[in-house]
């Protein structure tokens, strides 16, 4: 089976460079390679009650009458004729292929697949074969088959993909060697592999097709919670560093603290402060809604470090964020003699920040990817917080916790990730969350509207304005484009200039260098900047508690989360805030998002909203490090499979020295090394 697919019958050099597009290179990956759906087919030819209406169909009978070609506008066409089976004539339309004409020939015997139309009794040909005895119909065979449909590529037909299989596994069908564990496969009622691989590819019923696909669904789900697992059981083997004088030092920088912290942040910190003064390494996600007070759950998590003795480390997605970290914890930690440092690709004189990190002269590093660089070397590396979770993978994580020994790992994210996702993505992790917002907040204000109302909107703005308030306005483009419709945001920063006569005007976006950026910024934050037109630079972190109003221009072009984050750089303060979403479409999605980002301003919610609406892919962008495409598992359709594959794999670990479970688990060893080391 390790074969060669250009070594199996039928295929040859030619097709098997058509295989490899699919990822089909060896005869075991055929085997492997599952129908995407299960296409139920009804034989009109035996039929004996009335066909449904667009049902898909097959039919073998006689061409009774000659063709008639028609073409219609658009230099379309449209070709028709008559065919007889065993239970009466049926007519056959085939769209935009002229050519079969001359084929259509009286008296000819052809087999059909379509979909029918019940009310002319007429089938629309996807599939036909011309044959050259005539066919006979039988009214006592079956009904209707099932027929796996596969995802194809140009040059490979469903028809010679199935051809193909078939081979593959009437020849190899004796080599399949059952890995799974019996007690697993039993515990959870899945069929032996030979059985599922016959039945996806050639199955005798719908409900066998769904049995087989349950386990390749189930099996795939389980291979990453296993791998997910091992790596965490990994981990808490190793010797932590053991923090101590962990109470007594919060309620220190407590004291220094300019506001009381919320109920969720204390209960945080206390898991915090029992994994970092316990003998194994820390390894917990911290998941809050933007503005609930991460940063400040960090800072004491850096303060305990900094206090035994250890450097801390801050790893964040961009050198706004980084900078803007680095400001918030100089600022937290003023009343105690702590040396920070900012490390950025644009930090002037490195080599010098290298040797004070190296000597331990440095007590809090807060950077961006700059810190994962080999020259950056640590003296006692004990924690590690990364911001943005989601904007790190796996790897990065794992190559930052190298540079110490078995450091404790916070991670952030005020990317809300519905909950069954975060058991998948964060299936090595311990998570907490912070639901609760600051005391003074005030819910933002969400509105739509479209382009024709903007002068309303500006008026609106200058209202606020009038009384010291701040605006940004995000636009999704840097500059003009053919294929997207909307304003770019330096002629947007334009017409807002026009517009606010007597007001300043900033401009940002990601084309600017880090030194322009930094003014622009601080020019918004120290309030000499009324207005900041903005790309979605602005996206994450950024923090100006006097900015109570965000305009989102071209709104249906972000996903749900994208706009909950946006909005998530308002509300910041006490004073009232509102978010306006300028809306360019008038579509049924469109109209869809708009609804719920205005009747709802928890994150979660929305990001199950969202993920409901663009569906996985979209919904997590560019596939993450240490997080594989899925082949079966889709995380949308099978939530339900989440919770039994995370107990079967506990049981795995539990018995990874069992005899019966050895073949299973070099699989998991093998997936983690692949995806996950």
């Amino acid at each position: 089976m390790e074969r060669d697919i250009q070594y199996l019958k039928g295929v040859g050099p030619k097709r098997a460079r058509l295989f490899r597009t699919l990822g089909v290179n060896t005869i075991k990956d055929l085997i492997f390679y599952m129908p995407r759906e299960l296409e139920t087919v009804q034989d009109v030819s035996a039929m004996r009650n009335e066909v449904e209406d667009k049902a898909k169909v097959s039919l073998n009978g006689v061409i009774v009458t000659s063709p008639f070609l028609r073409k219609t506008r658009g230099n379309l066409s449209i070709l028709s004729a008559e065919v007889a089976g065993n239970l009466g004539r049926f007519k056959l339309v085939w769209f935009n292929q002229p050519f079969l004409k001359n084929k259509i020939i009286v008296g000819k015997s052809i087999s059909v697949k379509g979909v029918y139309n019940k009310q002319y009794r007429q089938i629309t040909v996807n599939e036909y074969k011309f044959n050259n005895a005539l066919v006979k119909n039988d009214t006592k065979k079956q009904t209707q088959y099932f027929r796996p449909i596969y995802p194809v590529t140009d040059g490979l037909t469903q028809s010679q993909i199935q051809q193909c299989i078939s081979i593959a596994i009437k020849k190899y069908e004796h080599q399949l060697v059952e890995y799974l564990p019996k007690e697993i496969m039993e515990m959870f009622n899945l069929c032996e592999i030979k059985k599922c691989i016959i039945s996806v590819h050639n199955p005798k019923s719908k409900d066998e097709w769904i049995e087989a696909k349950k386990r390749f669904i189930f099996e795939e789900i389980l291979t990453f919670k296993s791998a997910l697992l091992l790596g965490k059981e990994n981990i808490s083997r190793q010797s932590g560093i053991k923090h101590r004088l962990g109470q007594s030092l919060i309620d220190q920088f407590s004291k220094k603290l300019k506001f009381k912290l919320t109920e969720d942040q204390q209960k945080v910190i206390t898991e915090i402060i029992a994994d970092m003064t316990s003998l194994k390494p820390m390894n917990r996600l911290l998941q809050g809604d933007v503005g609930s007070g991460k940063t400040v759950v960090a800072a004491y998590s850096l303060f305990l470090t900094v206090c035994n003795g250890y450097q801390g480390a801050m790893m964040v997605p961009t050198e706004i964020l980084a900078e803007q970290h680095y400001y918030n914890l100089k600022d937290f930690f003023a009343f105690f003699d702590i040396n920070i440092e900012l490390l950025t690709s644009s930090t002037k004189g490195k080599s010098e920040s290298y040797k004070r990190i190296k000597n331990g002269e440095v007590d809090i590093i807060v950077g961006t990817h700059a810190i994962l660089q080999e020259k950056v070397e640590f003296k006692k590396l004990a924690l590690i917080v990364t911001d943005e979770q989601h904007r790190f993978g796996v790897e990065q994580r794992s190559s930052l916790r190298n540079k110490g020994e078995h450091p404790h790992v916070l991670v952030m994210s005020a990317t809300p990730i519905p909950r069954t996702m975060s058991q998948i993505i964060y299936g090595d992790l311990d998570i907490s969350y912070i639901k609760q917002l600051p005391k003074g907040r005030k819910p933002i204000k969400t509105y739509s509207t479209t382009p024709n109302n903007r002068n309303r909107v500006f008026d609106f703005i200058k209202k606020e304005i009038s009384k010291g308030q701040q605006c940004y306005i995000v636009c999704p483009l840097v500059e003009e484009s053919d294929k997207v419709s909307g304003l770019a945001v330096t002629q947007y920063y334009d017409m807002v200039k026009n517009y606010f006569d007597n007001v300043k005007v900033g401009l940002l976006h990601g084309k600017m260098n880090s030194r322009q950026k930094e003014e622009v910024m601080n020019g918004f934050k120290k309030g000499e900047t009324s207005i900041l037109v903005s790309t979605t630079v602005i996206e994450v972190g950024v923090d100006v508690s006097n900015a109570n109003i965000i305009v989102i221009e071209n709104s249906e072009k972000f996903g749900l989360s994208q706009l909950h984050q946006l909005r998530g750089r308002v509300g910041r303060g006490s004073i009232q805030s509102y978010c306006i979403l300028v809306c360019h479409t008038n579509s049924s999605t469109a109209k869809q998002r708009m609804k719920i980002m205005t009747k709802t301003v928890d994150g979660f919610d929305i990001s199950e909203e969202d993920l409901k609406l663009r569906g996985p892919g979209e919904f997590f962008g560019t596939r993450q490090h240490g997080i594989p495409e899925f082949k079966h598992f889709d995380m949308l359709k099978h939530q339900d499979y989440i919770q039994p594959a995370t107990e079967a794999a506990e049981v795995i670990l539990k018995n990874k020295e069992t005899e019966s479970y050895r073949l299973f688990f070099d699989k998991i060893k093998e997936f983690a090394k692949n995806y996950l080391d």
